[in-house]
């Protein structure tokens, strides 16, 4: 993750030293142009070969997560005592550590893998822009916090929808076991209930998917106003990169590069915001594995006897 954070400014780097001596010397010095472009080439390679191996170590690391995850839940689920499973209160409970804390973890640690990468990076691309002056990370900076705040907003509503609608959720997938299960097949038939499931299943799944787009489409609305200020901002630096090559105070390698960290800088910006969201968002699901790991059985067996000596 380190060496993929600072991979970027190495590209920037030698696209612009590229550019320059493409535009000033095209044939004047050939070989330090091909080295350039070997370079180039092979900074590009070990990004690729070092994405595949971060796939394949995130890959396996979600699945001993997952397991261990798993084990603590079953573990939970065997030591507390039989009346919770009477509780209505203790089903929605489980449902919420089986559905969202199995993933969460293993998302958890992607993002914050993510947003070491990300940060690191930033952090580069910020010091290749400071030399154009203060105001530019500053621009940076300011056009994505909208989207910040958007995104912070919607985790936290998204979490309560969740939380608030957990029993309809798990009463939907009882009607779908009920009406697929070889067990309740027979008794369905026999008195003719498939309607009525049916029905009964349609009409949460119509709540929830209601419930679920409606704030989609508030959190889209939200988010396409965000974009609109971080474009108008974009603009205003764009129009500043080109008056700058106009008025030949700033060579095309140098464009180049400007244009490549701003932009990529800007999106890194974005995505690490979002990388924070996601932290805090993932954070608020994993309280649904604690509350239900912090249950205590009320019933406690009594110690076990010493064996006998004869």
């Amino acid at each position: 993750l380190t060496v993929q954070g600072v991979l970027p400014i190495a590209t920037v780097y030698l696209t612009r030293d590229l550019v320059n001596r493409l535009v000033n010397a095209p044939l004047a010095d050939l070989s330090a142009t091909l080295t350039l472009v070997v370079l180039l080439a092979l900074t590009l390679l070990l990004s690729q070969t070092l994405g595949g191996l971060n796939d394949w170590v995130r890959a396996a690391q979600s699945e001993w997560v997952k397991d261990h995850i798993t084990d603590l839940i079953h573990a939970q689920a065997a030591a507390l005592d039989l009346s919770f499973y009477d509780s209505p209160a203790y089903a929605d409970m489980l449902h919420r550590a089986r559905v969202d804390a199995i993933s969460r973890p293993i998302a958890l640690i992607e993002n914050l893998g993510a947003l070491l990468q990300n940060s690191l990076t930033l952090i580069a691309m910020a010091g290749v822009l400071l030399p154009f002056g203060l105001w530019m990370p500053s621009a940076l900076i300011v056009s994505t916090l909208p989207a910040l705040a958007v995104a912070l907003y919607f985790t936290v509503r998204q979490h309560q929808w969740r939380v608030r609608t957990t029993s309809e959720q798990r009463r939907t997938l009882y009607y779908d076991w009920l009406l697929t299960a070889r067990d309740a097949a027979t008794e369905l038939r026999l008195f003719n209930l498939h309607h009525h499931f049916r029905a009964g299943y349609q009409t949460l799944r119509h709540k929830l998917r209601t419930g679920q787009l409606h704030l989609l489409r508030q959190q889209a609305f939200a988010e396409l106003l965000a974009g609109g200020f971080a474009l108008i901002i974009t603009a205003a630096v764009m129009a500043w990169m080109t008056l700058q090559t106009l008025q030949a105070r700033l060579p095309l390698g140098d464009l180049a590069l400007l244009y490549q960290a701003f932009i990529l800088g800007q999106n890194l910006t974005r995505t690490l915001l979002e990388n924070a969201s996601k932290i805090y968002s993932n954070s608020l699901f994993l309280q649904n594995l604690f509350e239900f790991l912090s249950l205590k059985p009320v019933i406690v067996e009594p110690a076990a006897p010493a064996p006998f000596a004869a």
